[in-house]
């Protein structure tokens, strides 16, 4: 069963706010851990100790797995939304369905 079947007519499949900001969380840990992890392998090269690594690669971490339980909770929400059955729409299919 794919996600388009779970979707009723009345739900929209537009991407949503939070939707999108949980995207930009991730995508903002990304790219502060590809600054992080550049600062690191920079510091190899010179004897120099790393300036961002500590900053950005734990906060990059942070934030990606941030991003990630928030598209996660997001995506359970709409599916116990669709899966859901209001006690009105249950009387109705039980009336309607009734021998």
């Amino acid at each position: 069963m794919s996600i388009n079947q779970l979707h009723r007519p009345q739900q929209t499949t537009n991407w949503s706010t939070p939707h999108r900001a949980a995207l930009a969380v991730v995508a903002l840990g990304v790219l502060l851990t590809w600054i992080g992890l550049g600062s690191f392998t920079a510091s190899l090269v010179s004897s120099e100790p790393p300036r961002y690594f500590l900053s950005a690669g734990y906060i990059g971490m942070t934030l990606i797995f941030v991003g990630a339980a928030m598209i996660k909770f997001r995506a359970r929400q709409r599916r116990v939304a669709g899966e859901s059955l209001s006690v009105k729409n249950a009387e109705n299919h039980m009336i309607e369905n009734h021998n």
